[in-house]
């Protein structure tokens, strides 16, 4: 439910379509349906719909001009008389408090539904005389024709499809391995892929970008602030090495990776790079006391121990909740919180003992 108010809102309420591209139309709408069927054999996909929407249909009334000036009409002033009739006019209206209601006036319903009833229908002269439309005007019905798409300015037919019990990745990796198994192309024309997948793989390129600007600089800052390439490595390693418990926590929890838990690992990166640097400032005052790196890396260490651990452990537990899926649209939230939690958890460590270890192997090679 939560993923259908998502897609509603960005205009995408199916999260599955498949968009047929080609220049024959017939050819395309043959093709949906095949797609159609296929995806309604994939498990986990439901209310499958094949794009081709039916218009119509319609009746087509050709006035006879012979016949209608031996009556003194025309074909303008019979089509302004079944407009009145069919569709009504509003004389007055309603007053209800402060409300007006238009009133329509319009002949009985059985002249729109019933053929034979339409022609029937009086139609009026100049000298006041009326005959029936059917002497005037012969009235065929037209089937339904399926109304055209097209993007980019190509003919399309978009078939889609909404998810029950299983995740966008798994499901879409599936179609698209069968579809390029089991359906071949239209002629002359491709296949692609819409609707949440197409908005998901947009948002995780622009969130990779985030995240490499991030790191770029970041590792401008260190340099920097630290005047050597090796706090900067040291503290990169350690942020990489931290995305492992984000990783891990999603796995444990049957969490999939997706854009919250992609925006929870980048706060993850953030926090780690800011609690090395504190860290390895502390080492540096050590050593400007007098510690050898050894000592100063001890020291150091034992200093941001504290400050770290307490930070991680508030953390986690402002997040349980979320974590949890406790409270009202705590479901949205969840993969955020279970991402930090597990980054949290995996970075106190390695700030602690892998980022002292990693600034002591660089210098011994120093």
């Amino acid at each position: 439910v939560l993923g259908d108010l998502v897609g509603d809102m960005e205009n995408t309420p199916e999260p599955v379509e498949v968009k047929l591209y080609g220049p024959d139309v017939a050819a395309l709408e043959s093709r949906a349906a095949d797609v159609a069927a296929l995806l309604e054999t994939v498990p986990g996909v439901v209310d499958v719909f094949n794009g081709v929407v039916i218009s119509g249909p319609s009746l087509d009334i050709r006035v006879d001009p012979d016949r209608a000036a031996r009556f003194g009409l025309s074909a303008d002033s019979i089509a302004a008389q079944l407009e009145i009739a069919l569709r009504g006019v509003t004389p007055t209206d309603w007053v209800r408090g402060e409300r007006l209601i238009p009133i329509r006036v319009r002949y009985p319903d059985r002249f729109r539904t019933d053929l034979d009833a339409l022609l029937t229908m009086p139609i009026a002269g100049p000298t006041g005389a009326t005959i029936p439309l059917g002497q005037v005007a012969a009235i065929h019905r037209i089937a339904g024709v399926s109304e055209i798409s097209r993007e980019n300015l190509q003919p399309m037919v978009a078939v889609t499809a909404r998810l029950e019990g299983r995740d966008l990745g798994s499901a879409i990796r599936e179609i698209q391995g069968r579809i390029s198994r089991e359906i071949a192309p239209p002629a002359g024309g491709r296949i692609g892929y819409g609707g949440t997948f197409e908005s998901q793989q947009s948002a995780f390129r622009n969130l990779l970008y985030v995240l490499a600007a991030g790191i770029g600089l970041v590792s401008l800052v260190l340099l920097v602030s630290f005047r050597t390439a090796r706090a900067p490595l040291a503290i990169l390693w350690t942020t990489a090495l931290s995305l492992t418990g984000v990783v891990a926590a999603l796995r444990l929890t049957g969490t999939t990776f997706n854009l919250i838990s992609f925006v929870g690992a980048i706060m993850i990166v953030g926090i780690v790079a800011e609690n090395a640097i504190f860290l390895l400032h502390a080492v540096e005052e050590r050593q400007a006391s007098g510690d050898d790196l050894t000592a100063a890396l001890l020291h150091g260490s034992t200093d941001r121990a504290r400050p770290i651990l307490m930070t991680a452990l508030a953390a986690i537990a402002a997040l349980l909740p979320l974590a949890l899926g406790l409270g009202t649209g705590a479901q949205q939230q969840q993969p955020l919180a279970i991402a930090v939690i597990g980054g949290f958890a995996t970075s106190s460590v390695l700030l602690l003992f892998a980022l002292p270890m990693t600034i002591r192997l660089l210098g011994r090679e120093r």
